[in-house]
């Protein structure tokens, strides 16, 4: 339950949409009452942030990133961007209670007719990702400088929809993306790339993997009525999710590990989309000053190896 969230007009869920997840904190945003809220639902810790003044973001559907110190977790930053209309980027710090207006810096500037379209942000390793809806780039916003770039991608990939798409990194941290490749109608494809530098030391997107969708589909639940479809649900840490869906009313989630290629079934014909993962921060007090290879198990009051453990 959304415990402590402010009701709005008698309902606790009316007004409020779920923006962003990062470092345990769930950011939701009120439009009814222009209200942002930062919210751990596990700790219930709860910041309220007040709404950028409307004279520097005016759309109606900007998007909000939170932005923790490395020192201390109680001190955070929520970033604002507005990519219609006229682009501005906004920061708001709890050191200060006041929302900072932030030069728009483009390297290199984006061509005059550019719709400024883009699918919701990712965060990864100190950036801010959007994929164009209509082109094929992403948006970088780089949160240490807070300057963006441009990460050009295939050519396929320029007019994909959000649910075939998804960046990620992979267990070893490094950038990658995956996407559907249906150009073949016959037979359709999740292809997996991860960003790199080739031989001669030019950076671009490696081909790492492909896997034909046939591998997610079960056969005996296929209809004769509805076409089966694979959706990507979300990609964290290596792990690709994937939304399985065999008719009007039947789903099923499943992860893919990049990794081994290894498939676990989470949810069978009970899922319902969308869903959005959370990952939980580690308490303070079990965070060791050298990480080993191996996971920890809390046993009683003890923290003992508990060899690879999974998530």
């Amino acid at each position: 339950l959304l415990t402590r969230i402010p009701e709005d007009s008698g309902d606790s869920t009316l007004g409020w949409e779920l923006q962003s997840f990062h470092g345990g904190y769930v950011v939701l945003v009120n439009n009814a009452t222009d209200q942002i809220a930062a919210y751990n639902p596990l700790t219930q810790a709860l910041h309220l942030v007040p709404h950028p003044p409307e004279d520097i973001i005016f759309s109606i559907s900007p998007e909000f990133h939170i932005l923790f110190s490395e020192e201390d977790q109680r001190v955070f930053r929520m970033v604002c961007v507005q990519h219609q209309d006229t682009p501005s980027l906004a920061v708001f710090s709890t050191a200060t209670s006041e929302w900072q207006v932030l030069p728009w810096v483009e390297t290199p500037p984006l061509p005059e007719g550019d719709n400024r379209l883009f699918h919701p942000g990712t965060q990864l390793n100190g950036f801010v990702y959007w994929k164009h809806a209509s082109q094929a780039y992403v948006l970088a916003l780089n949160t240490a400088t807070m300057q963006f770039s441009r990460v050009s991608l295939p050519h396929f990939l320029a007019e994909i929809d959000h649910m075939l798409f998804r960046l990620g990194q992979t267990k070893d941290g490094k950038l990658c993306m995956v996407g559907v490749d249906d150009s073949d109608t016959k037979i359709g494809t999740l292809v997996v790339r991860v960003w790199g530098a080739d031989d001669d030391g030019v950076e671009k997107w490696m081909l790492e993997d492909t896997f034909s969708l046939s591998k997610f589909v079960d056969v005996t639940k296929s209809s004769t009525e509805y076409d089966s479809t694979v959706q990507i649900e979300a990609f964290v840490d290596g792990f690709v999710y994937l939304c399985i869906q065999y008719g009007e009313h039947i789903e099923s989630l499943i992860s893919l590990s990049l990794e081994t290629g290894k498939l676990n079934k989470i949810f069978d014909d009970t899922y319902t989309s969308p869903a959005h993962p959370y990952i939980m921060s580690w308490p303070p007090s079990l965070v060791c000053n050298k990480v080993e290879d191996s996971q920890t198990k809390i046993t009683g009051g003890s923290v003992e190896d508990a060899g690879s453990v999974g998530a």
